[in-house]
């Protein structure tokens, strides 16, 4: 099954792609359909994921672009990503990690001689572990602390856009309710066994109950030759030492 990943203007959701993605994304959240189309209006584009064979809609990725205050007075862009969904039989496509490739090197291009950070509200481990199985450096990390410039960044990306359900200690969201109903989302006592998943959990205390953990990473060259590396390499298990 090979797939293509186009990116458009969330303005050019007509009501019959609008409903496309609705059945895409229904069956996995606990959302209605009102409130899932209200939610475009918070975001800049959409990336749509097609079968190339079938022409069917195979997952959806909501993008938001902003500058933020990064450290000293400095901004820094910022790429965030919502409302992703991709259907269980296409998840391992890459889906993700290409369109953040794809809107780095636009970012690069845009912004030469400064680094975006990607973000996102990561309500179940997942999410986690694309950048821990990819990256070189994300955060927050088991294998390295977070910098101050870093912290610094989460704590604008909370103020900002979850004002009083952000918890600053820990840099998590708290949520009114569970969104997600995939139940593939669960973290098992036998996940506990992988070191991402579990520090994913005890950063995350309120995961079972629908919180969400804020990531970022640098979209650096650092981290691109790292994902590249990444998939010719052989992976490895490794049980890393927490940062506590």
């Amino acid at each position: 099954m090979t797939t293509r990943i186009q990116i458009i203007n969330t303005s050019e959701i007509d009501p019959t792609l609008n409903q496309q993605l609705w059945e895409l994304y229904k069956d996995a959240h606990a959302i209605d359909f009102e409130q899932f189309s209200s939610r475009h209006q918070q975001l800049d584009k959409v990336a749509l994921c097609w079968d190339k064979r079938t022409e069917r809609l195979v997952g959806c990725i909501g993008i938001r672009f902003q500058e933020l205050p990064l450290d000293k007075g400095k901004t820094v862009p910022t790429l965030y990503f919502g409302q992703v969904y991709i259907l269980p039989e296409y998840r391992g496509r890459l889906l993700v990690q290409r369109t953040v490739i794809r809107l780095m090197l636009h970012s690069k291009v845009s912004h030469p001689f400064k680094t975006a950070y990607f973000w996102t509200d990561a309500l179940s481990y997942k999410p986690y572990l694309v950048m821990a199985n990819n990256l070189a450096e994300y955060y927050p990390s088991p294998l390295f602390a977070t910098p101050p410039a870093i912290h610094s960044l989460m704590l604008a990306i909370g103020k900002r856009y979850y004002t009083d359900s952000f918890q600053e200690e820990t840099c998590t969201v708290h949520k009114p309710f569970r969104l997600l109903t995939d139940k593939s989302v669960v973290i098992t006592e036998r996940d506990f066994s992988n070191p991402f998943i579990r520090f994913y959990a005890e950063r995350n205390a309120g995961h079972a109950e629908g919180d969400g953990l804020l990531l970022v990473c640098p979209m650096s060259i650092k981290n691109l030759l790292h994902f590249a590396w990444r998939r010719l390499r052989p992976r490895r298990s490794s049980r890393p030492e927490y940062v506590r």
